[in-house]
């Protein structure tokens, strides 16, 4: 499905350089562009982003149109039609009856055992890996929890514990992620795109290549799960559909998680206050790691709420529009790419009360500022097509916390900068210090 792009000349626009249009701008500094682009322009305005013109509505208002999507006006497909080379067939990807078919048919693959099962190897690599961090030194953190999230991401998702093909993987999966923001879209010689393009395929015959394994065999990680799942027909499922639905969950898994975490961590190296009181929560549990206990660690959900309301790991989402409408004004045609933002209505002043400030306690039951608007917060998306592992990202990072505070504090540091396209990551590779917990 496509359509070609209207005439959107109506639409006031922004100053744009030959050939890369605001590319550069954006890539550089998103959510300046966008709040300097709504200032001078109004909430709805058009800019020039890897290759085509898009429209930028800004609100909670529309952004909870389009994510619910109840008039079926919006599109997922012709939104992430930029990086349809590299992630095609993911569920993210797919729209309408299509969708729904798909997301009903991988629920059972997230189901409750699965998680359990999932959460008893995370919680051993966590610890392992913590164990081997460096203390009373500075180390990148961001660095060292992608690579361990890159071993996570095999074994837990995968059942794979060689090292060598884990970091195979894992290097695949970063040019594919790199290859989705590059400037030059067309798989050129030498370029990003290429790179990404190769690394696709190279992960397409890793996961089709353990398929029929994983059909036959007993491994409880998500993949071999997936494998095992079979239509409401009782078929199998088919291999390039599974394929695609798996390259897609690495996404989701990956970086995602690095940049959750990450977040929490450069908040907490300026907040030791709720650092403390994360500690002390995970300190009633008294060693249990169940998925049960970690459902009681409020303070910690908080916390990692508050985190990625500031640094959410998708803060724009794109959609296409099938059907047009208005919005202040604007008529947006049938074809028109636009862009919705649920990173800005995250510091919407007129949600939030001093929307830039680390506060957790805005989350909590006699405050619920995100209750202000059903999508005031919204990092994992919402409606039909809300993030199907939210809860393993969550899961994921109250386990992480629940095994380094015990043991460790993360010693004061400057607040990180950011990068915030493709996937936010900070500039120094977040330098930390860990401090013994009984120093």
């Amino acid at each position: 499905m496509s359509y070609p792009i209207p005439d959107l000349s109506h639409i006031p626009a922004m100053p744009r350089l030959p050939v890369v249009g605001n590319s550069l701008e954006v890539v550089r500094d998103p959510y300046g562009f966008h709040q300097k682009a709504r200032d001078r322009l109004g909430p709805v305005y058009r800019f020039h982003f890897l290759g085509r013109d898009v429209v930028c509505a800004h609100g909670a208002e529309v952004l909870e149109q389009a994510l619910l999507n109840r008039e079926g006006r919006f599109s997922n497909v012709l939104g992430w039609q930029v990086i349809e080379d590299l992630f095609s067939g993911g569920l993210m990807l797919r729209d309408g009856a299509d969708h729904r078919a798909h997301r009903r048919m991988l629920q059972p693959a997230f189901r409750a055992d699965v998680m359990r099962n999932a959460l008893t190897l995370l919680v051993d690599r966590l610890q392992a890996a913590i164990a081997s961090w460096p203390v009373g030194q500075p180390f990148s953190f961001y660095t060292e929890f992608r690579g361990l999230a890159r071993a996570i991401a095999a074994e837990v998702f995968m059942g794979i514990t060689d090292p060598a093909e884990a970091d195979r993987i894992g290097r695949a999966f970063l040019d594919m992620l790199d290859a989705s923001a590059a400037p030059i879209r067309r798989p050129l010689p030498f370029t990003r795109m290429r790179r990404g393009i190769r690394a696709r395929r190279e992960l397409r015959d890793i996961f089709e290549g353990l398929i029929d394994e994983r059909r036959t065999g007993k491994g409880r990680d998500l993949f071999s799960e997936l494998c095992r799942l079979k239509t409401e027909d009782g078929d199998w499922i088919e291999k390039d559909v599974l394929v695609d639905h798996f390259n897609f969950f690495l996404f989701a898994a990956f970086d995602t998680a690095t940049t959750s975490i990450s977040a929490m961590v450069d908040q907490l190296s300026q907040h030791p206050d709720w650092q403390e009181a994360m500690a002390a929560e995970v300190a009633t549990l008294d060693g249990d790691l169940s998925l049960e206990a970690l459902d009681r660690l409020d303070v910690t959900e908080r916390v990692l709420k508050e985190a990625i309301r500031l640094m959410p790991p998708v803060p724009f989402l794109p959609r296409g529009v099938v059907d047009g409408f208005e919005h202040d004004g604007h008529r947006l045609p049938k074809g028109t790419p636009l862009t919705v933002c649920p990173g800005l209505v995250m510091i919407d002043p007129e949600i939030w009360s001093d929307p830039l400030a680390f506060d957790p306690d805005r989350f909590s039951s006699n405050r619920a500022e995100d209750q202000r608007h059903a999508y005031a917060w919204a990092p994992f998306g919402g409606g039909i097509h809300k993030c199907l592992g939210m809860n393993f990202a969550i899961m994921e990072a109250k386990a992480f916390f629940a095994c380094l505070l015990p043991r460790y504090r993360i010693a004061p540091r400057a607040p990180a900068k950011w990068r915030r396209l493709p996937i936010p990551s900070p500039t120094d590779g977040l330098q930390v210090t860990l401090r013994p917990a009984s120093a």
